[in-house]
């Protein structure tokens, strides 16, 4: 296990600064935005997220391109000092890719517990000291928020099942694909097709409340890109 362990805290060490970074910047992006429009333009917390004009879906979409951006390029430990270490460790490819599978879905599911909980802090705040100050039915109002947004909704879809499955899906797709993306490299072949996976979610993760079709068609299709890159990860006989 203490193998395990020293290699997982290798494959954290090559990124987590920046991931922690990018964590900053979208917290910092997302109190700048949500000034701007509620103390600023004085814009209303519903209009602000319902209408879409306040951007954040804009600003979580970069902060996920380049999360996907460091995964990709510090994913790959075989690489200077780190690979004469886990070579020393003797511990499998196959092992290897698995921890770096859980790693990479550590973090999407940390960007998406970090944004979830901004987008809290900025209604209690709002609910607090705003318009609606000493409202006794602002925690509603605020939860009312996820149903009528879009944005919101897609990121904590309460009682839509299907929309919680889609996006652990999704993330499970997109950590797979990163950790695979370290394999193409290393055998010197193109890896440009795995970047379906990343923009197909940057197109279709804000979704509708009701969205059905569109959720079981995310979950069957993501699905069986899972299954297609497990096979070519860990089941197909490589070229010699």
């Amino acid at each position: 296990m203490k193998k395990y362990l020293s290699v997982f805290a290798l494959i954290a060490q090559n990124s987590i600064y920046r991931i922690f970074g990018l964590l900053l910047l979208l917290a910092a992006a997302d109190g700048v935005l949500a000034w701007y429009w509620l103390a600023v333009k004085h814009y209303g917390i519903q209009n602000m997220f319902h209408s879409g004009n306040a951007r954040f879906g804009l600003v979580l979409a970069i902060v996920f391109v380049l999360m996907a951006a460091v995964q990709i390029r510090c994913g790959d430990i075989y690489s200077g000092t780190s690979g004469y270490t886990v070579r020393r460790l003797a511990i499998s490819e196959k092992a290897v890719l698995l921890l770096q599978i859980l790693y990479n879905m550590l973090c999407w599911i940390i960007l998406w517990g970090v944004q979830v909980l901004i987008i809290f802090v900025i209604c209690k705040l709002y609910y607090r000291f705003g318009e609606y100050a000493g409202d006794p039915l602002s925690e509603q109002q605020m939860f009312l928020l996820f149903y009528i947004s879009p944005l919101l909704h897609s990121l904590l879809p309460m009682e839509e099942t299907l929309a919680w499955i889609a996006n652990l899906v999704m993330i499970a797709e997109l950590s797979i694909s990163s950790a695979y993306w370290t394999v193409r490299r290393r055998e010197k072949s193109s890896a440009a097709d795995l970047l379906i996976g990343y923009w197909t979610v940057v197109l279709i993760f804000r979704r509708e409340l009701g969205s059905y079709i569109l959720n079981v068609i995310i979950i069957g299709g993501f699905l069986i890109i899972i299954a297609i890159d497990c096979w070519r990860m860990f089941f197909r006989k490589k070229e010699v």
